[in-house]
């Protein structure tokens, strides 16, 4: 197949959205299709897209959790001049390649902030006969004001072809939760969720004293690792190892306190920067205790990992809350609360989990990256 594929994708803050991305498209390239991955957000050398082609932009970052305040790679507020020329960058790519498909990562549904460059980008698709499609999570929250939801109707019909969910409708519906249009909500196609194909897990390496300890790209978990870290002390005659991961957006004010600290408290404990190593300890750990982010959520349940997910709440269109909610009826899976976090709740929740069988309770089919080539393939036939 000749055709070819434009997906676009702006990580602001933590790395999940180009993971997910990532892992969509690993599968869509090795099955032969031609796609090119545009990233606006931090270069992130770790994150495999196989055999597709990648172009990294100048890169766009969020200064902290509200979104309001976007960055360049050296910390400065971006301006006129960094907007057209990603601007530019697009289109000229774009031009280059002329996709029969373009996906757009999360925006209409988020990504607002990038419009400056995304509308020029539509606009200039829908002059030919591109294909348009939105690929996005599971959850979507709104607030439900009428002028945000008007307005995303209006770009979804006026450009979008076919909008594609990673989750479940049963789970959550799309369509019903943010009020969209009834020709819109035909346009939406449920794939299952993506999930990084789980390995034999080798026996040998399976490491029973490993607690595993992670929060994202690391913007927003120093709450995470603080509690982890102290927590740790509280195991006198238990040989744990703790292994935290310092994810690739951690400060160094913030690395050197997780550093100092450790030191003080005299734990066994191993930092580690994110790598594609991740997927392989979080299969082989005791115990992990995370944000239960979309990726690392889907991981867990698929691997029956026994963990602690502690929810990012801070952002109060935070998906975390209600996927971390859906699945607590996995008897392997416990939930803390941000507000209510603290080094006795682990130390409380680690000999429980440890005592657990893992139950071979319902989970979904994580087909999502397989259904989604399916999806592609048959409209670029």
């Amino acid at each position: 197949m000749n055709k070819k594929i434009i997906f676009y994708v702006q990580h602001l803050l933590g790395i999940g959205h180009l993971k997910r991305v990532s892992i969509i498209v690993n599968l869509i390239s090795k099955k032969g299709l031609d796609i090119t991955v545009i990233s606006g957000g931090s270069k992130i050398s770790s994150i495999d897209f196989g055999n597709a082609t990648f172009v990294q932009l100048p890169p766009i970052k969020s200064e902290n959790a509200d979104f309001k305040n976007l960055l360049d790679e050296k910390g400065n507020k971006i301006d006129a001049a960094l907007k057209k020329k990603r601007q530019e960058l697009l289109l000229k790519i774009f031009n280059k390649i002329r996709p029969e498909i373009l996906i757009t990562e999360m925006f209409p549904f988020g990504r607002n902030q990038m419009k400056f460059e995304i509308l020029p980008l539509l606009k200039q698709a829908t002059k030919g006969k591109t294909v348009i499609i939105s690929s996005i999570r599971d959850i979507i929250i709104s607030d439900l004001k009428k002028e945000k939801i008007d307005q995303l109707n209006f770009i979804l019909s006026k450009y979008y072809n076919y909008i594609l969910v990673h989750g479940e409708e049963s789970v959550y519906s799309i369509g019903q939760k943010l009020k969209l249009e009834k020709s819109n909500i035909k346009k939406i196609f449920y794939t299952g969720y993506v999930c990084e194909k789980q390995k034999k897990i080798n026996v040998g390496f399976k490491n029973n004293k490993e607690i595993l300890v992670s929060a994202g790209g690391g913007a927003v978990g120093k709450k995470i690792i603080i509690n982890s870290i102290k927590a740790s002390s509280l195991f006198p005659n238990m040989d744990f190892k703790w292994r935290i991961i310092i994810g690739i957006n951690e400060s160094n004010f913030n690395k050197k306190e997780y550093y100092k600290l450790a030191k003080e408290l005299g734990g066994n404990i191993v930092f580690e920067k994110f790598s594609k190593n991740f997927h392989r300890h979080l299969q082989n750990c005791l115990i992990s205790i995370n944000q239960g982010g979309y990726n690392t959520l889907m991981e867990i349940i698929s691997g029956r990992v026994k963990s602690i997910i502690i929810p990012f709440s801070e952002d109060i269109k935070s998906d975390q809350i209600i996927r971390a909610g859906h699945y607590s009826y996995l008897n392997y899976i416990k939930i803390i609360q941000e507000n209510e976090l603290s080094p006795s709740k682990l130390k409380n929740y680690i000999p429980q989990l440890i005592k657990i069988d893992p139950l071979k309770l319902s989970i979904p089919e994580f087909n999502g990256s397989e259904n989604t080539y399916k999806f592609i393939a048959d409209i670029i036939k």
